[in-house]
């Protein structure tokens, strides 16, 4: 089974996946996350050449993703940002004019072919100053972050999600309040996946 967990900076994507990790193995599955963080850092290029970061990152998540169907075969993959994100992420920089539509149609045509691989996407949505604040406690902090949390980026990431659940079925995504606290959110994916 494949899981994509999808949403915006500091939705609660990375403490949701932790959870559910857990949940997993502790019915004795063996689970192989690909991390968002991870993945950042093996993307050479800096990421206000948004065209070239945005293909290499999502690039790298189908060649983890495929090694761990082919290599280790765990019994639950989960992607922290995958091919339905593509979508909000290539339509974001549309939005704040840093890509043109041809090369974010381009993307999504191919970005797309991949999201047969999912079994179930998870949007876990948030308000704005919900994340703004969020990131403030995390502390966290680096040029992908400095790029993306700022009202203007957060405004057009969540333009492009409300694009994306115009565009995709609530059969394949679920759409879960990341506004609520850890645990209502945690027992609505539960939900989600019919655990």
């Amino acid at each position: 089974m494949i899981i994509e967990f999808l949403g915006p900076p500091r939705s609660g994507k990375t403490h949701q996946i932790k959870l559910l990790r857990k949940h997993y193995e502790s019915l004795g599955k063996n689970v192989y996350i690909i991390e968002d963080r991870i993945i950042e850092k093996d993307v050479l290029v800096h990421v206000h050449d948004v065209w070239k970061y945005n293909v290499l990152f999502f690039n790298k998540v189908l060649e983890k993703l495929t090694y761990a169907q082919v290599v280790l075969k765990p019994d639950l993959i989960i992607l922290d940002r995958g091919f339905y994100d593509a979508f909000a992420w290539f339509h974001a920089e549309l939005l704040n004019n840093t890509l043109t539509k041809e090369q974010v149609d381009a993307a999504i045509k191919f970005y797309e072919s991949f999201q047969k691989y999912i079994d179930k996407a998870i949007l876990i949505d948030v308000d704005i100053p919900i994340s703004m604040s969020r990131h403030k406690h995390t502390g966290i902090s680096g040029i992908t972050d400095d790029y993306i949390m700022n009202e203007k980026y957060l405004s057009c990431m969540k333009k492009a999600y409300v694009l994306l659940k115009k565009r995709y079925s609530s059969s394949k995504i679920c759409i879960i309040d990341g506004n609520q606290d850890a645990n209502t959110v945690h027992e609505e994916i539960k939900e989600c996946l019919g655990l």
